[in-house]
């Protein structure tokens, strides 16, 4: 992948190739369209709407027996689909996008569309509430489950990215196999986020949060520990993540040429606390309109492992999500044969 300076900000053409574009209402989610087209052109991709509806219930026909056009699952499906028609044909692109509608659950529907089709990337809408970004039931299970990254846009920031802000894990404290694993995945997360950055012409900021465990225990009672060498642990540790994180973001010289790099000048944030809180408040602090980050915490096990760092932060989060997996990731939905 190479990235080419314009003069005002760097152009690029990423490594998505296939993207789902989930959509749950033909005439609401504009917003949500246009920013799948827009990421779509500038990765040179191939777009698919997808219109997920849930099922008629049961008594679906008596409820809704004035409405002649719906009669049943199928006439639900048959019109839903010359809507979507409709609604693309309105759209001023030069690629058609493909549509496909299902009638069933909006979550499995789409991971069997992934599956099946082959799509790297899938882009959603989170619901919005009074308190703000609220990730539904449906979204939720995608994170959980879905084998390729999802991207989750907030509507009101839609096409509108000012700050990117890639949230990492560069502690490496654990099994070789592991350690791979983490790796690989932050490696992917700095260099999607730079990809986000590029095309948005957005600030890029990279954030770990550590938590110093000992200090906490100490400060309960649990712990004892002379002050100095509580210091100097503290020291060590930090200079430990500083020394990952700067290895981490050296390796964006190998996915980016020096224009693009020039144009990203990624800031680099390494902050002491609680991690899961620590990253919602750096987004909030930072301003961020999008926090890129890994969802899953080891694989080999069919089904997400999803940890609870991951879990807290994008329960609290008020901005768009780009969810990443590491290779070999194994959804726990089994891959129907039709």
């Amino acid at each position: 992948m190479q990235a080419k300076n314009n003069g005002e900000a760097a152009t690029m053409i990423g490594h998505f190739n296939n993207i789902l574009c989930v959509i749950t209402s033909i005439s609401e989610q504009q917003a949500l369209v246009e920013q799948a087209l827009h990421v779509a052109e500038s990765h040179q991709a191939s777009l698919t709407l997808h219109l997920a509806l849930e099922s008629l219930p049961p008594n679906a026909s008596l409820v809704m027996a004035s409405f002649a056009y719906i009669d049943s699952q199928q006439s639900l499906k048959e019109e839903a689909q010359e809507r979507l028609s409709a609604m693309v044909d309105k759209l001023n692109v030069t690629e058609r996008p493909e549509t496909l509608v299902t009638v069933g659950k909006p979550y499995y529907d789409v991971i069997q569309q992934v599956m099946h089709a082959g799509h790297d990337l899938v882009i959603s809408q989170a619901r919005s509430g009074m308190s703000g970004f609220l990730l539904g039931a449906d979204a939720m299970h995608l994170l959980r489950k879905c084998p390729c990254p999802v991207w989750l846009i907030h509507e009101e920031t839609a096409r509108n990215y000012k700050s990117v802000m890639a949230a990492v894990d560069v502690n490496y404290h654990f099994t070789r196999e592991e350690n791979q694993t983490r790796w690989q995945l932050n490696e992917a997360v700095i260099a999607s986020a730079a990809e986000v950055a590029l095309l948005e012409n957005a600030r890029l900021h990279i954030v770990h949060v550590y938590d110093a465990a000992p200090r906490h225990m100490m400060r309960d009672g649990l712990m004892r520990s002379h002050q100095q060498q509580m210091d100097n642990a503290l020291a060590e540790l930090k200079k430990e993540r500083s020394e990952e994180l700067a290895e981490l973001v050296d390796s964006l010289q190998q996915k980016f040429d020096e224009k693009s790099l020039g144009y990203l000048q990624p800031e680099v944030h390494l902050a002491d606390g609680h991690p899961a809180e620590g990253l919602c408040r750096m987004a909030e602090s930072l301003k961020a309109d999008v926090v890129v980050m890994g969802t899953v915490a080891r694989v080999g096990v069919p089904g997400l492992l999803m940890g609870n760092t991951a879990e807290d932060v994008l329960s609290n989060l008020d901005c768009a999500v780009l969810a990443l997996k590491p290779d070999g990731f194994e959804s726990i939905v089994p891959k129907e044969n039709n």
